[in-house]
């Protein structure tokens, strides 16, 4: 429709000129002079000719930077969902890892337990107290869902601080509208959570830094943007890749480290969907 549209507004404008043109054509060809039937004819053919021209090269254009736009779209929501892959993922193994070595061994070694003690008092304990061994084991492997050790950004923050007392600490600025989307997000929270434990304990172990900054804003719907800043000393080349970098890499959308004035500073962009 677009394409009609322009098409008719382009013959329009173009009318003028075109007769104009056949009839300087028609009288060097025919010696005939005036807007003959002819003349407005061949006039309007012409400017049709030329609107349809400019109209679908004006049409082709459009229908590109569509095209491209629709690419780039897709692009970044491909980005951004596997960055959040990414992070559920990372928390998964982390849950996996936690839950392996601590609630799945202690509650196996109990199962172990009660059943050679079952199996000790007899066959007819030991199949009465089956229902009981078969609940543990199926405990132990029902990972369920991960969840932040803390459900509120003040609680992981707290951590932090309690956890580095006396020798750095950090202090964080967020709005109460991205406040709310992150601890609606318990994977976004989570991740989170680790960045800003990675960013801690590499200020002080590679910056020895006395004290960091944390920002975060939501720009966009979707994407938590995450400032991170330091008092330490600047990056140098054996420590200018680390920072977590491999598993910032993975859960980020974009990220950049490097040195300025007065410490170091990390942003990056994560995937949220808290809202």
């Amino acid at each position: 429709m677009n394409l009609i549209i322009r098409c008719v507004v382009i013959t329009a404008v173009y009318a003028a000129p075109a007769l104009f043109f056949a009839e300087v054509v028609l009288k060097h060809t025919t010696n005939q002079t005036g807007f003959t039937l002819e003349t407005i004819f061949y006039g309007l053919v012409l400017g049709a000719v030329l609107g349809w021209l400019m109209a679908s090269s004006a049409g082709m254009r459009t229908a590109r930077l569509e095209m491209l736009d629709e690419i780039k779209q897709i692009n970044q929501e491909l980005t951004w969902q596997n960055a959040r892959i990414q992070s559920e993922l990372w928390l998964d193994q982390k849950s996996l890892a936690l839950t392996l070595h601590n609630d799945v061994q202690a509650t196996l070694l109990a199962a172990a337990l009660k059943l050679k003690a079952a199996l000790d008092r007899g066959e007819k304990t030991a199949n009465n107290s089956l229902p009981e061994i078969r609940e543990l084991i199926s405990r132990s492997i029902n990972f369920g869902e991960y969840h932040s050790r803390n459900t509120t950004l003040d609680a992981v923050i707290e951590r932090i601080n309690n956890n580095w007392a006396g020798l750095i600490t950090m202090d964080v600025a967020v709005s109460p509208e991205t406040l709310r989307a992150i601890e609606n997000d318990f994977v976004g929270l989570g991740v989170l959570e680790d960045v800003l434990s990675e960013f801690q304990n590499n200020s002080l172990k590679h910056g020895a830094a006395t004290k960091t900054t944390a920002q975060l804003t939501m720009p966009d719907t979707g994407i938590l943007h995450v400032v991170l800043a330091n008092n330490g000393t600047p990056l140098s080349k054996e420590n200018s890749s680390g920072l977590g970098s491999a598993f910032i890499n993975s859960v980020a959308l974009e990220y950049s480290l490097e040195t300025v004035q007065g410490g170091v500073q990390l942003i990056l962009q994560l995937p949220l969907e808290g809202k």
